[in-house]
């Protein structure tokens, strides 16, 4: 079989969560992971898949800080610009 660089084979990594354990598929083949992360069989080249896998839910995380939006961090920035803009600023320049 002819060697596969990484770059080519983790360009299109897939990941499938089921019910009972995961599935990594790419270019080199996939393989199948039982809930806890061990795998259990390979089809393809099994270096391109390591042993154990291990995926966090970070979705369990409390919902405030998970809604952080891009205009909330926005209006942070500009109030601290605006701060370091008035004298005795940061980014005060005399005229």
């Amino acid at each position: 079989m002819k060697p596969l660089p990484l770059k080519n084979v983790m360009h299109k990594l897939r990941v499938i969560i089921s019910d009972n354990g995961y599935r990594l598929e790419n270019a080199a083949g996939f393989a199948t992971y039982d809930r806890y992360g061990v795998r259990a069989e390979v089809h393809g080249i099994p270096e391109y898949f390591p042993d154990n896998l291990c995926i966090e839910d970070r979705q369990a995380q409390p919902a405030e800080t998970s809604c952080i939006n891009e205009t909330s961090v926005r209006l942070v920035v500009n109030d601290a610009i605006q701060d370091a803009l008035k004298p005795g600023g940061l980014l005060h320049f005399r005229k």
